[in-house]
């Protein structure tokens, strides 16, 4: 038959498994990274950023008169 324990050693038997267990979390928390083992109850959201806007090729091309642009090279003009 099991022995009948007081409150007191129960109370006691308690706060020796608490300080165990202490020093086990503090053990694996140095020798890992520093992280904690017990879960994280932090809630994971899922970012929403707005999608790019479709640029046509049109708007790329830019909008100079004809004698402007990389077509003149080696024309001259007179000033």
């Amino acid at each position: 038959m099991p022995e009948r324990v007081t409150k007191e050693e129960r109370i006691v038997s308690l706060a020796i498994e608490k300080a165990r267990s202490a020093k086990k979390e503090l053990e694996l928390s140095l020798n890992d990274n520093n992280r904690s083992p017990e879960k994280d109850d932090a809630e994971v959201v899922k970012v929403k950023r707005p999608k790019a806007e479709q640029v046509k090729d049109s708007e790329l091309i830019p909008k100079n008169r004809k004698t402007d642009g990389y077509g003149l090279a080696g024309q001259e003009s007179k000033y």
